[in-house]
């Protein structure tokens, strides 16, 4: 009932999905971090994390709207500083490797495959995806060596197959470092 509410983030949400995979995304992920937890053995168990659950998701929608509206916001803000940071057609290799860094930060349907800790973290990402394009403006040069640093390693993670969720967001703090 209450997520009728995130119709506010329709156009926000647009680059990403429809909102009505918007609301159902948001569903399973709040759903998934709401049960989270040690397995659950007995009945005792069971009513003891419903609980907690049903406690938890009151405060937990109003904090869910707030997070997504500071990322969708973040996120259109990351997009237009691309698009201004690397407007000239020389930069075109730039801009291209930002772009899909942005939107492998946050991709099409990312409630989808983003558990609810990691969404917490992700408007810090883009905020230090901004930072990193500020700086790239001051000192090209400086900029291409940190990011050759971190893109030996994107590279091989993507090279993988990524299944590791957790060497993903390893390497997305260790590019927030930079």
């Amino acid at each position: 009932r209450d997520l009728k509410s995130l119709k506010e983030f329709r156009n926000a949400y647009h680059p990403f999905g429809t909102i009505e995979s918007l609301k159902t995304d948001a569903a399973q992920l709040l759903l998934e971090h709401l049960t989270a937890g040690p397995w659950i053995s007995n009945k005792a168990a069971f009513q003891k994390r419903l609980e907690e659950a049903s406690h938890e998701i009151q405060q937990l929608l109003p904090q869910f709207r707030r997070l997504l509206r500071d990322l969708l916001e973040t996120y259109d803000a990351t997009e237009k500083q691309l698009i201004r940071s690397y407007a000239k057609p020389t930069q075109k290799k730039d801009y291209d490797f930002m772009k899909s860094h942005l939107e492998r930060s946050l991709p099409q349907h990312f409630l989808k495959t983003l558990s609810y800790e990691h969404l917490t973290h992700s408007s810090r990402h883009l905020k230090a995806l901004q930072k990193r394009m500020e700086r790239h403006s001051y000192d090209p040069a400086k900029d291409q060596q940190k990011w050759n640093e971190i893109a030996s390693y994107w590279q091989a993670y993507e090279a993988q197959n990524p299944k590791s969720l957790q060497l993903r967001w390893m390497l997305e703090e260790y590019q927030v470092s930079l």
